[in-house]
């Protein structure tokens, strides 16, 4: 029984080893905007249109429409690099009037590190755009580390793993 699930494992390669969610770079198209140590919101939905039969009284048909990507949270330490704030910046304002109104679409990479340093997956994110940049909250009764956030949405994603 042992050897049976022994090479269910093996067949998945580095299964096994959950990759350490601490150590993430992002990039926009292409250049470095940061690194980050938290990040949410990878995922996806399909959404589903209910489908009811006549005379069928044990089920409604369900089936998938269009998938809805979820917005994506950067979350950081504030840094003297003003990189985050300018890309949201950059999107609205005189900049975004100057484009005509136009959203300038990136194309965005972020990558989970090992401890050495090696990526070990990346997600690969399209068209994306800021839609929140958030300050830190500054008390002189804490001595919690000022953090900011970025908010994108976008229209999907891939993944790659580097084993």
């Amino acid at each position: 029984m042992a050897s049976k699930s022994a090479g269910l494992l093996s067949a998945l390669g580095r299964g096994s080893d959950p990759i350490v969610s601490s150590r993430f770079i992002f990039t926009v198209d292409g250049l470095l905007l940061g690194a980050f140590n938290g990040i949410s919101g990878l995922g996806a939905s399909f959404e589903v249109e209910k489908i009811v039969e006549g005379g069928q009284n044990e089920f409604v048909h369900q089936r998938p429409k269009g998938i809805t990507w979820n917005n994506i949270v950067l979350r950081r330490g504030v840094t003297d690099s003003e990189a985050m704030y300018k890309w949201f910046k950059d999107s609205s304002g005189e900049k975004f009037a100057g484009n005509s109104n136009k959203i300038e679409f990136k194309s965005c990479v972020i990558m989970a590190l090992e401890a050495d340093g090696d990526i070990s997956r990346e997600w690969g994110i399209f068209e994306a755009f800021p839609v929140r940049w958030t300050g830190p909250t500054l008390s002189a009764d804490s001595s919690e580390v000022a953090v900011e956030e970025l908010e994108i949405a976008h229209h999907g994603l891939r993944t790659s793993t580097f084993f």
